[in-house]
């Protein structure tokens, strides 16, 4: 057992910038308007499953830059920076938790590491999403963050439920392993109130948090094992519930898991399904995600051996040219949805 550094003196030594802030807040505001519809472009949440090496994660960020300038009048990009691994049972926890990749587990290493890397990518223009799989550890890098998930397995989590109601960020709540939809609702649900819990605060210390409520959180539809739920029924059925709960009916939907069945490809599937629906006049659909890397598919880690540059250790993702693809083609359906509202106005 080692000290800890505070999330306080973290924050001193690798600092955010007034314009990194300025940044940060910008990203924020308009995922906020993109829930709340002033803003009518689609949120897109896209890059690797999850974040093994700081190099190749730099690179993926330079090529989603030119990306974010492409699409900037349709889509609001936003990469995926997994830094924590949740783990059904056992395996690699993410850069966070064993950022040397040989189980020496350099913790107290990979929470500046993972902070450098964000700051980096910021720098570059490119905003940040992330998944808090612990509380705990959120606060050393979650300023530097413009979407937040939680994911499936942590949904039900009332420790996530009440840290989510104290963020001014934009928190996606996943529907349950089993696809149980109605989990990230309650999880919606309760976040957006106010909650007394026992926390860190940036000094580390444990403390008595009172949250005033999150109202920014907004259900993710991810699929299960059994099937998925990217089809207009299930879409239909969660609006339907989100309304009857007078919460904004509103939703994400993630291409990959249990939407791809496991299988990177299918994702292309998903969203061309997904993209038909906006270009026919869907509005439920607020973004979408997808697991993308520089180089399709995955590959195994065994520790102390070579890895292929670019490529996933954990779930299969879509290469970076069927991810251009794939931008471009959800771009499209958001400029045809933009049309046809025109026309129908004329």
């Amino acid at each position: 057992m080692s000290d800890f550094i505070t999330p306080e003196k973290l924050l001193t030594e690798l600092p955010l910038s007034s314009q990194c802030n300025e940044f940060v807040f910008t990203a924020r505001e308009t995922i906020k308007k993109i829930l709340l519809q002033p803003d009518q472009r689609i949120l897109v949440v896209v890059g690797p499953c999850s974040i093994h090496d700081s190099t190749s994660a730099i690179e993926y960020a330079e090529k989603l830059r030119l990306e974010i300038e492409k699409h900037q009048e349709t889509l609001c990009i936003v990469m995926r920076v997994y830094l924590e691994k949740p783990r059904t049972r056992t395996g690699w926890k993410g850069f966070l938790n064993d950022p040397h990749l040989n189980q020496n587990y350099a913790i107290e290493k990979g929470l500046p590491q993972a902070r450098e890397l964000l700051l980096t990518i910021n720098k570059i223009g490119v905003p940040v999403a992330t998944e808090v799989v612990n509380p705990i550890t959120a606060p050393y890098f979650l300023d530097l963050c413009g979407w937040i998930a939680i994911g499936a397995r942590t949904t039900e989590s009332q420790p996530h439920r009440e840290f989510a109601s104290g963020l001014a960020i934009p928190v996606g709540f996943k529907n349950n392993t089993s696809g149980d939809i109605q989990a990230a609702i309650d999880g919606v649900q309760s976040a957006s109130q106010s909650h007394h819990y026992v926390g860190i605060d940036f000094s580390g210390k444990i403390n008595h948090i009172h949250s005033n409520g999150n109202p920014y959180c907004h259900v993710v539809l991810r699929g299960s094992k059994e099937k998925s739920n990217d089809d207009l029924h299930s879409i239909q059925q969660t609006i339907n519930t989100l309304e009857k709960q007078r919460l904004a009916p509103r939703i994400m939907i993630d291409c990959s898991h249990g939407n791809s069945q496991k299988d990177h490809h299918q994702q292309l599937l998903s969203l061309q399904k997904i993209a038909g629906y906006i270009s026919s006049g869907n509005h439920a659909i607020l973004g979408v995600m997808l697991e993308s890397n520089l180089v399709s598919g995955k590959q195994t880690w065994i520790p102390h051996q070579p890895l292929r540059y670019g490529q996933s250790i954990t779930d299969a993702c879509i290469g970076w040219e069927e991810t251009v693809a794939a931008l471009a083609m959800l771009s499209e359906s958001v400029r045809l949805r933009r049309e046809n509202m025109v026309s129908y106005t004329v």
